[in-house]
């Protein structure tokens, strides 16, 4: 009897220990949609905060102009802002300072463009402040003023080009202090900029305008940083000079010849500033009437 013995072979067991090709490829997608998903998470948060003023808004000075046909009370000049108590001659005995005092911080509180003041003595009759009422700078006669009329639009590419604008037409930046008398103007801010410190008295006449888009107002800051002007509780405006009033006026003039039209007749006229001449011209976009 022989006993036989058969010999299996022996198994050889292979483990797969590395990624797949798979694997590798399903981990490149994920890592790059999670880091082009945190770019566009960034870049969208730079959009909103470009475009939305998430910062507190305060209420910038207002060129306050009576319409025709109001009172308006006694002084020697344009006047922005109401006179306040302290601007009252003073007297022996005064009269009703309390009352005044608590309507010139009623006045404040409800109308934020106006500037809080305070005093000590009152004197009943009809007040002098710094100036009469008449109408304010850039009136038009019997029709809308110029501060209330003109729209006027820049639109650069970038704030160089913005600034240029600016130094072309002798448009300086005034930087007013909201609790002081204190007004900075930086003139010639696309090329040698300087500062020239003056006061609300002093440019009362003076037309002004703010912007509107809150692009226009951070590159206006961002001007008067490079100039070295704090900024600190300020507001920033538009100081227009005569002669660039002289020529918006002009524009103006020609838009409405063969409209049949008057300048007393128009309610709003909307400007552009475009490359022309020598540099850049103001151009007529637009013209409502009343």
């Amino acid at each position: 009897m022989s006993t036989e013995f058969t010999t299996l072979p022996k198994l050889k067991l292979n483990v797969e220990t590395k990624a797949s090709r798979y694997d590798r490829l399903n981990a490149i997608l994920i890592a790059c949609i999670l880091l082009f998903g945190f770019l566009f998470a960034v870049l969208f948060l730079i959009w909103l905060t470009s475009v939305f003023d998430f910062s507190r808004r305060v209420a910038g000075p207002m060129v306050v102009a009576n319409e025709p046909g109001d009172s308006k009370p006694e002084g020697v000049a344009d006047d922005v802002l109401e006179p306040g108590v302290e601007e009252f001659p003073e007297t022996e005995v005064p009269q009703l300072a309390n009352a005044l005092e608590a309507v010139t911080d009623a006045v404040s509180q409800v109308r934020a463009s106006l500037e809080k003041r305070s005093g000590d003595a009152a004197e009943m009759g009809r007040g002098r402040g710094f100036g009469s009422r008449e109408g304010g700078p850039g009136t038009g006669g019997d029709g809308i003023p110029e501060y209330k009329r003109w729209i006027i639009n820049y639109e650069a590419e970038d704030i160089n080009t913005y600034a240029r604008q600016l130094s072309f037409f002798d448009i300086d930046i005034g930087v007013i202090h909201q609790t002081r008398n204190d007004i900075w103007r930086v003139h010639d801010v696309g090329g040698g900029a300087s500062v020239i410190k003056t006061s609300r008295e002093r440019e009362n006449k003076t037309l002004r305008f703010t912007h509107d888009k809150i692009r226009m107002r951070r590159w206006d800051q961002e001007l008067c940083k490079r100039a070295g002007v704090d900024l600190s509780n300020t507001v920033q405006a538009q100081f227009y000079p005569e002669s660039t009033r002289q020529v918006i006026r002009g524009v103006e003039a020609a838009a409405l010849v063969g409209t049949g039209r008057t300048l007393n007749q128009v309610k709003n006229t909307i400007l552009k500033v475009v490359p022309g001449g020598n540099g850049y011209e103001f151009v007529v976009i637009d013209i409502l009437y009343r």
